[in-house]
């Protein structure tokens, strides 16, 4: 086994008898060769992986695996990625990572990595607490957004509700709990797995919330070598060229997104158009504040409160990337010369449990219709889709989530 960076301890999980266990990661000659996270993962994906399943299926393992690096004392050590069978195109590999404190609670519990199969026949979430493993009762979680749902676990364990407190949930909202198209896994608030449709399989497995607490150390072969590389590694993150543009992005001037259309163009109307007048004017005296992964000198996760317009006092628990602004907000037609309409919607998104471009696709195709008269309020059951309508986006996506009515209901199939 190779000395430093794995716990060599995986959790599986298999939902449907209710059972778990905790089996060694494969040999040595296996790890030098995929390693962790991704790699890893697609090792165990394609060997459990039965022929002809779908991503919905019991049989489809969801898989979250660490790198050797994750939790260890160098820089961002937080990346955990889930490997599965992609609920989104339902027959390719699909992958997602997810940052936070997550995964490093998750070594630091003495874990490289959790295997769930199966489906549950009620609604459960995972309980990790360092070497005790429990699935606990969530019915009384269905319903609710991912935030509630992170708040209300921490509350029933008996652990503060602020990110970084000892304990870490990653959830999934109504999008997760209805098989919509493009659902997500939240988690710490300002963080998710995001791409592949993971949510979704998450909940075909009745599975509600991964709640995990880890207070060991993680294993290093030789920890005097490593510190004098983690501190120029360190000071390298927080100088380069694209921290700085991060930082500019970030909790100094997160407030002018006119960033992103100026560096790259936007992803509006549906692709009719790549840039919008005015997209992201600046709030003066918008309320900020960085809320960094666990050791990550970058912190480009943010919270945003609005000081005017209509959504006064709103605050968003955001994250770098320009994929939540164009999919929740350019791609329909949002000027987002309000920012707190932008930050309200993409946390929406977040709190329901959707990767935003995918939920926004699905609404910009049904924009464009509209606005050439292939769909009507009859076909809309009642809602104005003219572009940029924030109050008709969002009474479409709470209905998309929650599969409510036959127009949400086609929307909530995905764009595909």
């Amino acid at each position: 086994m190779i000395k430093g960076g794995y716990c060599n301890r995986v959790l599986r999980v298999n939902l449907t008898s209710g059972t778990w266990g905790v089996e060694p990661l494969p040999d040595e000659s296996v790890l030098r060769k995929y390693v962790g996270c991704f790699g890893l993962g697609l090792w165990y994906l394609m060997r459990e992986l039965p022929i002809g399943v779908g991503p919905l299926e019991p049989e489809n393992p969801l898989i979250f695996m660490n790198g050797p690096l994750t939790a260890a004392r160098v820089p961002s050590p937080t990346n955990c990625t889930i490997t599965t069978l992609n609920g989104d195109t339902g027959y390719t590999a699909g992958r997602s990572h997810g940052h936070g404190w997550f995964g490093p609670y998750l070594k630091m519990a003495g874990l490289d990595g959790i295997i769930v199969t199966g489906a549950s026949d009620r609604w459960v979430y995972l309980w990790i607490n360092d070497g005790n493993i429990e699935l606990r009762d969530a019915s009384q979680l269905l319903g609710k957004d991912t935030h509630e749902t992170e708040d209300l676990v921490k509350q029933e364990l008996g652990y503060p509700i602020e990110c970084g407190k000892g304990i870490s949930v990653a959830a999934i909202g109504p999008a997760g709990e209805n098989l919509v198209a493009g659902a997500i896994i939240e988690q710490d608030k300002n963080h998710s797995f995001a791409h592949s449709g993971v949510g979704q399989i998450m909940g075909s497995k009745r599975l509600k919330a991964i709640a995990v607490r880890g207070t060991g150390e993680v294993p290093v072969f030789d920890a005097k070598k490593l510190s004098p590389i983690a501190r120029e590694w360190t000071q390298l993150t927080s100088t380069a060229g694209f921290s700085s543009f991060v930082r500019q992005m970030g909790a100094q001037g997160r407030d002018n997104y006119q960033m992103v259309d100026a560096f790259t163009g936007l992803s509006a109307k549906n692709l009719l158009a790549n840039s919008l007048p005015g997209f992201g004017a600046r709030m003066e005296g918008a309320k900020m504040t960085a809320r960094p992964c666990y050791r990550c000198p970058v912190a480009c996760s943010y919270d945003a409160e609005a000081v005017s317009g209509p959504y006064k006092g709103y605050r968003a628990t955001l994250s770098g990337g320009g994929e939540g602004i164009e999919g929740a907000a350019s791609i329909v037609g949002v000027s987002g010369k309000d920012m707190g309409e932008l930050w309200f919607l993409i946390d929406l998104d977040d709190r329901l449990g959707f990767e935003a471009s995918s939920i926004g696709c699905s609404m910009a195709v049904a924009m464009e219709a509209y606005e050439k008269g292939l769909l009507t309020t009859t076909d809309t059951d009642g809602l104005e889709l003219t572009w940029g309508n924030v109050k008709a986006l969002e009474t479409l996506v709470r209905r998309i989530a929650h599969r409510e009515g036959k127009f949400a209901q086609m929307l909530a199939d995905g764009p595909l």
